[in-house]
């Protein structure tokens, strides 16, 4: 498991990152960059990257949904820009406008075959930093590590639900809301 580091600078804004020299910003369980201002950005692996809502809020309101570096979302615009009160709508990096957008259908929605991995990874970082946690008392170079269990579960869950609607053969996985099959799959840890 990989250390986390901590750079707070002269504004107060605070910047994660998952390597020593501090140039890949990352972390799992919120924003890497919060300023000082109130923007915040989700960055995996120095890429712009959040599931659960915007990889990017701006204090103003304005927000950017991106998806492993890529402006992404399937449900909504993922580009609001309260100022201008521009919207603008993109899958996987490519922008359409909004009737492309709503008349796309199921079939037409990009297939993210690599969903199952991208989850799987996420939960398996979950794990490795609550193994962490756990093999150092709490601490790391930067002092108490806040923990959040319930945070943890979240992503293992998301993670189990996302391959069960993967294995069910769901066109898209990443649409509509997260729903619990209405029978419990068999050896599902996490309940």
């Amino acid at each position: 498991m990989q250390k986390q580091y901590i750079f707070i600078n002269e504004r107060g804004d605070k910047h994660y990152y998952k390597d020593k020299d501090m140039r890949i910003h990352h972390r799992l369980d919120g924003p890497a960059i919060e300023s000082a201002k109130g923007n915040k950005e989700w960055y995996v692996d120095n890429k712009l990257h959040r599931l659960d809502g915007p990889a990017i809020e701006r204090a103003n309101g304005s927000k950017e949904w991106y998806v492993a570096g890529e402006l992404h979302r399937l449900d909504g615009p993922a580009l609001e820009f309260t100022c201008g009160r521009r919207i603008e709508w993109w899958v996987n990096g490519k922008e359409l406008t909004k009737k492309q957008f709503v008349t796309m259908t199921n079939e037409q929605l990009p297939k993210r075959a690599e969903a199952a991995e991208e989850k799987a990874y996420l939960a398996e970082d979950a794990l490795r930093e609550i193994a962490y946690f756990l093999s150092c008392g709490g601490y790391n170079d930067v002092g108490l590590v806040e923990f959040d269990p319930a945070l943890y579960a979240k992503k293992i869950k998301d993670a189990i639900i996302m391959q069960q609607r993967i294995d069910r053969g769901e066109t898209n996985p990443f649409i509509g809301q997260w729903v619990e099959p209405a029978t419990p799959i068999k050896g599902t840890p996490i309940q």
